[in-house]
């Protein structure tokens, strides 16, 4: 039985785990350090209710919404293998301006038949910071209705949970892949359950390996997946011929997401489902996730997220420790990030003529590697200098060695962008030269 290692269970690893197993008959393990349950950034937290309520209360904290433009992401949201864990969304949009503040409706401007004024924005999902949009900030352009929105149900995290489940695929948890030999026979990977840096167990023998988040590439952190001898390394260097894929390339970008629960009637109407914020003070987006399927609740508890800038990320970040470390994510750090991301919120909602109360349940998230400042395939802009507009690779494939590294930090493109460059290193790693089961 052919066997590859999938190292990373966010949306790109999950994508070609399943494309692997279910297209192609391929065994698939996949490595990953979370210890609750694949998605990366496509995650669901859940939080106890306050006092005198019951359950739990869940915010999705990471990609807000799936688009599917492309036809190969459509095909994968209607296989029938994922049935009923993907459902369109269809929010009430607003935008606010946070220099004017103007807020505008989608709907509104849509009816009025506007064109795209002087300053509008793409009708594209964008990243808090004007990045590849993987978290899903929609600046909605005047007179454009935009793309379809789709969410995982019951939680964001259903896709990548329902891929993985896939027959053929086996998930391991906290587990981190810290070394990886190449030799005649194939890949053996090293490491353990944990952060720990030893390579002390052998985590097993694979006919290919792919290294589904940007983590592996960057040294010194927790995922960091070192290549161990002259093979493994010449086959790093080969994956990486014409781009610029070596330690330091690929800086990451925090983000932090804040979670809010309220209590009707504590919760004034307010005139959208999601808005986006123009150069307000810190936050890029707010949704209310109460509003997407499956997420009513019997006590009719509202939940809400709201993304931060990354300027302001960058500011609550805090200091490193010596060894480059960001602070634990301990209740005084979360607590306090919290409450400044409340008053930044407030205050963009203030230029609308807008507020919130304060909520029964507040905390922060904190993603020290939102995103990346640039894709590894994506051209540094020439100032629009025009010239010939090469394909973007959605993936990075060495079929000698059955090698590729995926996701959206390798070409851009969002949530989309993952799912492709999943999909396309699952074919190009079979199609490349697997061996024969």
């Amino acid at each position: 039985m052919r066997e590859v290692a999938v190292v990373g269970g966010g949306l790109a690893g999950a994508a070609c785990a399943w494309r692997l197993s279910q297209a192609h008959g391929v065994s698939v393990t996949l490595f990953d350090l979370g210890r609750r349950a694949p998605g990366g950034r496509v995650t669901t937290k859940r939080l106890p209710l306050q006092p005198g309520a019951s359950g739990t209360l869940q915010f999705d904290v990471g990609a807000q919404f799936f688009t599917a433009s492309d036809p190969r992401v459509r095909a994968v949201l209607e296989h029938p293998s994922l049935a009923g864990c993907v459902a369109p969304w269809a929010p009430r949009l607003a935008h606010i301006d946070a220099p004017s503040g103007r807020l505008s409706s989608a709907e509104k401007e849509r009816a009025g038949g506007a064109g795209d004024g002087e300053g509008s924005s793409s009708s594209s999902p964008q990243q808090p910071s004007g990045g590849p949009g993987f978290f899903g900030c929609l600046h909605q352009s005047p007179g454009h209705s935009g793309p379809q929105l789709y969410v995982g149900t019951p939680s964001m995290d259903a896709l990548p949970a329902a891929m993985c489940a896939s027959p053929g695929v086996t998930v391991r948890l906290g587990t981190r892949v810290a070394a990886a030999e190449l030799d005649a026979r194939g890949w053996r990977l090293w490491g353990g359950s944990g952060g720990g840096s030893g390579h002390a167990d052998d985590l097993g023998s694979f006919d290919g390996l792919v290294l589904a988040d940007v983590l592996c590439t960057r040294a010194g952190s927790p995922g960091y997946v070192a290549p161990q001898g002259e093979g493994a390394a010449a086959a790093l260097a080969a994956l990486s011929a014409g781009c610029d894929l070596k330690p330091g390339s690929l800086p990451p970008v925090p983000m932090f997401a804040l979670m809010m629960a309220f209590r009707p009637p504590q919760l004034p109407a307010l005139p959208f489902d999601a808005v986006s914020v123009t150069a307000g003070v810190g936050v890029a987006w707010l949704a209310r996730d109460s509003s997407k399927p499956g997420r009513a609740r019997d006590d009719s508890t509202e939940c809400w997220v709201a993304l931060a800038t990354a300027p302001l990320s960058q500011s609550l970040l805090g200091d490193r420790s010596p060894s480059g470390g960001l602070p634990p994510q301990d209740e005084e750090y979360l607590e306090q990030r919290a409450a400044v991301l409340f008053g930044a919120l407030q205050k963009d909602l203030l230029e609308a003529g807008l507020s919130l109360p304060a909520p029964v349940s507040m905390r922060a998230h904190r993603w020290g590697s939102a995103f990346v400042e640039r894709p590894l395939m994506q051209p540094a802009s020439d100032g629009g200098g025009g010239g010939t507009t090469q394909p973007v690779v959605p993936a990075l494939v060495h079929a000698p060695a059955r090698l590729a590294a995926v996701g959206d930090w390798v070409a851009g493109g969002g949530t989309e962008g993952a799912i492709v460059s999943g999909l396309a290193a699952a074919d190009a790693l079979v199609a490349g030269g697997l061996p024969k089961s």
